[in-house]
């Protein structure tokens, strides 16, 4: 029979009845709370003047569900946070809003990743994406430095000139890539892991296409990678349905 969520523990039939159910009855709670369950329309049994052995068919879309959704580390819960974050990433580039909008996508990313460490109970996870920003953030301030040092020797020795000091320089550019080359592996690292973690490996190629994308960036079919790159993880976020435990051991592919 179907029917519809009215309230913790009842649901309203198709037949005009209401039916009490206890939460475990449900078989793909995917980690909903009792009050994200309201206005859930749900397939159902009766046994003994009780819904059993339900199934969630249309979830609901109410401003408390969002809500909630926003706030719980449930799999429907993250997949909201992945829309509005690539949906904020969309909109970044507007002026003064765009500002807002890209500290939400970051704020949203940060809640994903410590919602898939929870799930999975991984032990690196969150570290790979933390050594991953730190690198690619001391890469840029070992450029920032080397090239204002350079700049300022130059500027020192010869005022007259415009020219830069390229040692100083070299070393700038060389410690950058090689702290990007490092922030890349962290990063691939971090995808290879939520590849696994949500069975899900559309994350890992988008992940080297992006990579790709941006070594390629100066000339256009960087940006042609770029964009298959964000179709397929949107495609990977669609599809995601399920969290994997990690365990010692764990043989995580490359590809």
């Amino acid at each position: 029979m179907r029917g519809k969520i009215l309230g913790i523990g009842i649901i309203s039939g198709d037949d005009g009845n209401r039916y009490k159910f206890g939460i475990e009855e449900i078989q793909n709670l995917e980690g909903r709370s009792s009050e994200m369950l309201v206005g859930c329309e749900v397939d159902f049994n009766i046994a003994e003047d009780k819904a059993k052995e339900i199934f969630i068919t249309k979830g609901s879309l109410g401003f408390n569900n969002l809500a909630s959704n926003l706030t719980s580390n449930s799999i429907n819960g993250i997949k909201l946070k992945a829309y509005i974050s690539i949906g904020c990433m969309f909109f970044a580039f507007i002026p003064f809003i765009g500002v807002i909008l890209a500290i939400t996508c970051c704020v949203l990313e940060i809640l994903i990743v410590f919602a898939l460490k929870a799930a999975s109970r991984s032990k690196t996870l969150l570290k790979n994406i933390i050594l991953s920003f730190a690198m690619g953030v001391m890469g840029g301030i070992s450029f920032a430095i080397f090239g204002g040092f350079s700049l300022l020797l130059s500027a020192m020795t010869n005022p007259s000139s415009m020219a830069f000091s390229t040692d100083g320089l070299g070393i700038g550019i060389a410690l950058f890539i090689l702290f990007e080359i490092v922030a890349f592996y962290f990063w691939i690292c971090y995808k290879r892991e939520v590849a696994y973690i949500t069975n899900q490996k559309f994350f890992l190629w988008a992940a080297y296409l992006r990579v790709l994308g941006f070594i390629t960036a100066i000339i256009w079919i960087g940006w042609i990678f770029m964009i298959i790159a964000l179709v397929m993880e949107i495609f990977a976020w669609i599809k995601f349905q399920e969290i994997k435990k990690r365990k010692e051991g764990d043989n995580l592919p490359w590809f």
